[in-house]
């Protein structure tokens, strides 16, 4: 049995039934692997962010997670930060593409499913947090809990990433920017120039 069979025969053990993985050269006897059996569907995309957004998701409104978490009685905590859309990507759009928001907020194509729904349906207790004030008697509650737990964290939809990298900036200086005497005091070592072919930006 090779590695990639070993790997293929443990995930079938544990009942998954959908994986996400990358294409590419060392992964590829894993991908030949997936390709022989008819137990698990596999799906390639060309990125490791790609493949890990969809095994969220999935595991979000999928079977499998819910399932097994109340099949084995699981103390786990999951705990959903919920914005009502991606709002990273909605703050990119924000500072780069003068607010033309496309697959990032509900009218535009993002919607969340009921998760208190989805909760009741497999039988996980299930919790919100809307405001400062509930904190810690939901916390309370959850973290003194033996069963599995649903916790939905309601924040504003406009909250921003603070601090934040800035396409064309050194990693040191994140926005919102400090004063240029004030970064500098700070700064142990010369910091790189803007736009320097020394550094790339990934938002």
């Amino acid at each position: 049995m090779t590695v990639a069979e070993y790997i293929l025969k443990f995930l079938i053990s544990k009942n998954v039934k959908n994986v996400f993985l990358i294409t590419g050269g060392a992964i590829s006897f894993v991908v030949d692997a997936f390709s022989r059996n008819k137990k698990i569907k596999y799906t390639c995309v060309a990125h490791e962010q790609a493949a890990a957004m969809m095994a969220d998701a999935y595991s979000g409104v999928g079977k499998g997670f819910g399932a097994t978490m109340v099949a084995n009685n699981l103390p786990i905590k999951l705990f959903i930060i919920n914005n009502d859309g991606y709002g990273i990507i909605k703050q990119f759009q924000e500072l780069y593409l003068n607010k033309r928001y496309e697959a990032s907020i509900p009218s535009k194509g993002v919607t969340n499913p009921n998760f208190k729904k989805i909760s009741n349906a497999y039988g996980i207790n299930y919790s919100e947090i809307k405001n400062n004030k509930e904190i810690d008697n939901v916390l309370n509650k959850i973290l003194n809990s033996k069963k599995p737990e649903f916790v939905n964290v309601i924040i504003d939809p406009n909250q921003k990433i603070i601090p934040k990298l800035q396409f064309g900036k050194p990693i040191e200086d994140l926005s919102p920017l400090l004063p240029r005497s004030e970064f500098k005091k700070n700064m142990l070592v010369p910091s790189l120039k803007e736009n320097s072919s020394n550094f790339s930006e990934a938002n």
